[in-house]
């Protein structure tokens, strides 16, 4: 105990009440309080001892929401259970500025339910009165570290800094803050500062740190490290950054750079999406409280061309018991090098894991360990896997009855021992082994009878580490061959494709196996025992099973197979995307085609650009594990597929042909849905889209118009999906609707050379209403360079983000929603494509009607100087005239001088967020001639027309 806190009140005068406790408490000479700026805290200043509670459990409140409430203090004033209260100041003679020292009796009759054996806080605050505090600190040294005792004290700070009973601590319990601190000047292990920091400034009594108050307000600041988790292409991605201090919540914004073509951020700071394109993206991010005051941070995010997957089996391979184990995970995909940790569980004791993935080490006890190992690649990318481990203590595997003999026939057996550490010495210790076998160290029983007779020898093994095990063993020596018998097999349950193989066994010399009654797709080879094949049905068989030797065949054993069927979601037709890569498929992504069957086969067409590769084979089915194609083929792409049962998905990898050929990712999905047992019934209906570039970096010039598209989902979950790119091309794709919403598009364009592709989602309302179903999601869109008027130096790929909703039921003649209103006039608007180059605006006012028609001011007037001219077909139920309700079309005209200009345009009505706009589609614009360009050979360029009222 310190020499100053002898000059506090007399503690034994405290303590003569039966029911009273008495806490010194203070902040010394060694160690007092600063405010922000640095200056000790000013006596008069308000410090408190309690807990705080937390007002819904009852409890004690958590570090993190004491931290939510820094900002507030009356509102923590609300929790706080106060045992006692100081001054800064008191306790000194005379009274030192950033110091206090108190003394409190508690009476623990009264307000021990409250306080005894709760968390003690110190509150510190730099007024005399909580609501006028500007600045404060909350400290404490967990009451549960009972270990950590940097002053060398008999009690250790744990224990004194909880509240005690009466009784636990005769005298006086005594905390002063050099608890909190080792000799280093840091804080100790089980100290606390919550709020506040340390160390702060220098005490001008004693010249050790301070611990500093924090301002009310602090400026916010970024908590996420800079290096961001790792993504792979078309793989789903989410990191949400954070933010502290400040006063939440926090707006996030990118104000710089860009992130990954298919990531978008929130407000909320969420990063998420499917990243198109692999390699390392930097962008800046700034996020903004309340106040509003801002903090910006530079970010990188690396995307990987594949997925991080660990490659090892879950099942390890098992150890022995004192025996030396090695082993090395593995992984693929992501960036290596990897990092491997173990995240929970435990391993078996003697075995450590290495960050490079080695697990390594010798086993000290036997039984099973589980453990979950964490791979992470150099761009931060992370997955998990669990696994388990057996550990096999020494034993013998080899029955206690062995094979029979037979006289001047030639006998041999080698005994088997598992677990331990190997070699293994065989050893006898009781008993006589038959005349004429050699005792042999191996374990192998070998010679030629000469006698008959029944011998019974006990024998021993050691293993490595000197443990030993016992058994004894019955051999008998016949003196003719007699009928064989068979060992009833135990089958290990079989699935219909699946590669199966047991090896029947037998005793007294048999030489031939029958078995009978085996599912169709497996056969016996009658001489090894071996049944194998693939099963090609499902069921529970009964296998009739017998042994023959020159003798006589055995009796007949018995003995149950058990088929399984393929999972339901493993069988069917899938669909899936593949990423773009540059090496794989020249960016241009690709579209892959599966059908499985029940039997474990399987047709594979894949598609990337002008490339159609065509496969057929079995599947890799098992009972244990996902179903799994893999093509490996001289000349042709590496697939690597697996497939998900549970959740009707299927993902995996393109590698390209050669040697160090790289790959790409696959992401796919089953049909689940049929119009009578399983309808699409939340994703049915009628959609339209609009299709905009969005990212940028390309310095060629790129489409400005909007493309656009309709999709008809069908109750059976078929997708038909038509549409237009902004320069004109044309997009379908037809295919189902994935479990979750999920929607294909893949359109090769310009001579199989380019392509617009990637993956939507279709999202019901969340209020159940079919109306507002939203369509997004993200496509590219590569243009190779080409001999036309068109963007001839070609762009891409470009990220275009796609948004939508529901129209109708059906798209001939149904009411369809988002169409312009005839209450109020509407505008048709054109933009970008060089349209601002002309001396006529094309700009019109319109109305459309209640009878569905459009009412345009007079061709060539002062309100349409453009000639613009605008349809909106509409066909009324139950008509079933071929068409689209919801498109829109019509023509305009420039004049500049001697240039004459001719323009089309289209679009799609289509509903977004805002619902002042109507819709979007693009016009080709040929460009104003620059010599020595003519009218017939200048550029054209793609601008946008949009609807909006």
């Amino acid at each position: 105990m310190k020499y100053w806190l002898f000059l506090l009140f007399v503690a034994a005068s405290l303590a003569t009440s039966a029911r009273a406790a008495t806490l010194n408490w203070s902040a010394g000479i060694d160690h007092g309080f600063s405010l922000e700026n640095g200056s000790e805290l000013p006596i008069g200043s308000l410090v408190r001892l309690g807990w705080f509670r937390d007002s819904t459990s009852g409890g004690q409140m958590t570090d993190a929401q004491i931290q939510a409430l820094k900002t507030s203090p009356t509102d923590l004033d609300s929790r706080f259970v106060e045992a006692g209260r100081s001054t800064i100041g008191s306790g000194f003679m005379p009274a030192k500025p950033g110091h206090f020292s108190a003394a409190t009796t508690l009476d623990m009759g009264t307000t021990g339910s409250s306080l005894v054996g709760k968390q003690m806080y110190l509150w510190v605050l730099n007024a005399s009165t909580v609501s006028a505090a500007t600045q404060q600190a909350i400290i404490y040294w967990s009451i549960a570290d009972t270990a950590t005792n940097p002053d060398g004290t008999s009690d250790t700070p744990g224990v004194r800094w909880g509240f005690p009973a009466q009784g636990s601590f005769p005298g006086t319990t005594t905390i002063d803050l050099t608890d909190l601190t080792t000799g280093s000047g840091s804080l100790a292990a089980g100290a606390h500062l919550v709020v506040g920091t340390y160390p702060k400034a220098a005490s001008n009594a004693s010249g050790s740190a301070n611990f500093g108050l924090a301002d009310l307000y602090q400026n916010p600041a970024v908590a996420t490290p800079q290096v961001l988790a790792g993504g792979s292409v078309g793989a789903i991605y989410s990191q949400a950054l954070a933010a502290i201090e400040g006063t939440p919540t926090y707006l996030w914004e990118v104000t710089g750079g860009a992130l990954p073509a298919g990531l978008s951020m929130t407000t909320a700071g969420l990063i998420s999406g499917r990243p198109v394109f692999p390699g390392v993206f930097t962008f800046m991010a700034r996020a903004s409280d309340q106040v509003p005051n801002s903090v910006s941070k530079e970010f990188t995010i690396t995307v990987a061309s594949t997925p991080l997957v660990i490659t090892s089996a879950a099942a390890l391979p098992e150890g022995g018991q004192d025996s030396l184990y090695a082993l090395n995970l593995t992984a693929s995909g992501g960036v290596a090098p990897y990092e491997w940790r173990l995240i929970s569980g435990t391993l078996p004791v003697g075995m450590t894991l290495g960050s490079g993935g080695l697990l390594s080490g010798t086993p000290t006890g036997a039984g099973s360990a589980s453990f979950v190992m964490k791979c992470t690649d150099a761009a931060a990318l992370e997955t998990t896997k669990a696994f388990t481990m057996n550990v096999q203590a020494l034993s013998i595997a080899t029955g206690e009855i062995l094979n029979n003999a037979f006289l001047n026939v030639p006998y041999s057996l080698t005994l088997v021992a598992n677990g331990g550490k190997a070699p293994y010495v065989w050893t006898l210790v009781d008993g006589a082994l038959p005349s004429g076998v050699l005792p042999s160290s191996a374990g192998v029983l070998s010679f030629r009878p000469s006698t008959v007779g029944v011998s019974t020898f006990t024998l021993q093994v050691q293993d490595a580490a000197n443990r030993t095990v016992t058994r004894q063993f019955t051999l008998t020596v016949l003196n003719s061959l007699i009928a064989p018998s068979v060992n009833t097999p135990t089958f290990p349950t079989a699935i219909v494709g699946g590669t199966f193989s047991y090896k029947l066994s037998g005793l007294n010399n048999p030489t031939k196996f029958i078995a009978t009654g085996l599912p169709t797709g497996l056969v016996l080879n009658a001489t090894t025992g071996v049944i194998s094949g693939r099963s090609k049905v499902t069921g529970v068989f009964t296998v009739q099973i017998q042994a023959i030797n020159a003798v006589a065949p055995s009796n007949i054993k018995y003995a149950r197979l058990e088929v399984q069927a393929l999972p339901t979601g493993a069988v069917g037709t899938f669909i899936g995307s593949v990423a773009h890569n540059s090496s794989v498929n020249g960016n241009l992504g690709g579209r892959l085609d599966l059908t499985t069957t029940n039997l474990g086969g399987y047709t594979l067409k894949l598609t990337q650009g002008a490339k159609v590769t065509t496969l057929t084979g079995l599947m890799d089915v098992s009972t244990t594990g996902s179903p799994m194609i893999k093509y490996p083929s001289q000349g042709t792409p590496t697939i690597a597929l697996t497939i998900d049962a549970a959740s009707n998905t299927l993902v995996g990898t393109i590698t390209g042909a050669g040697v160090g050929a790289s790959s790409t990712s696959v992401a796919g999905w089953r049909r689940v849905w049929n119009s009578l047992t399983n309808p699409a019934s939340s994703y049915s209906g009628f959609y339209s889209m609009g299709i905009d570039h969005t990212s940028g970096g390309d310095a060629r010039p790129v489409p400005e118009g909007t493309g656009f598209a309709w999709c008809l989902v069908s109750l059976d979950g078929a997708v038909r999906v038509l549409g237009k790119t902004a320069d004109g091309n044309v997009i379908v794709t037809y295919g189902f609707v994935g479990p979750s919403g999920e929607l294909l598009v893949h359109q090769p364009m310009y001579s199989n050379l380019g392509s617009m592709a990637g993956r939507l989602v279709l999202t019901p309302d969340s209020g159940g209403r079919f109306t507002e179903n939203s369509i997004s999601g993200l496509l590219t869109w590569l243009k190779p360079a080409t001999v036309s008027r068109s963007y001839p130096r070609g762009f891409g790929p470009l990220s275009l983000t796609v948004f939508g909703k529901y129209l109708a039921v059906y798209h001939q003649g149904w009411a369809v929603f988002g169409m312009p209103s005839s209450e109020q006039g509407a505008l048709l608007n054109f933009a970008g494509g060089g349209i601002e180059r002309s001396l006529i605006n094309p700009n019109v006012q319109f109305v459309y009607t209640d009878a569905r028609k459009v009412v345009l001011p007079v061709i060539g007037s002062v309100e349409n100087p453009g000639k613009t001219t605008l349809s909106i077909p509409y066909f009324t139920f139950p008509s079933k005239v071929s068409g689209l309700n919801g498109q829109f079309n019509g023509a305009f005209q420039l004049v500049d001088g001697t240039v004459k200009r001719d323009v089309t345009y289209q679009g799609a009505v289509v509903r977004t967020a805002d619902p002042s706009t109507k819709a979007f589609g693009y016009f080709l614009l040929p460009q104003i001639p620059v010599p020595p360009e003519t009218s017939t050979n200048s550029p054209i360029l793609s601008g946008q027309v949009s609807i909006t009222q």
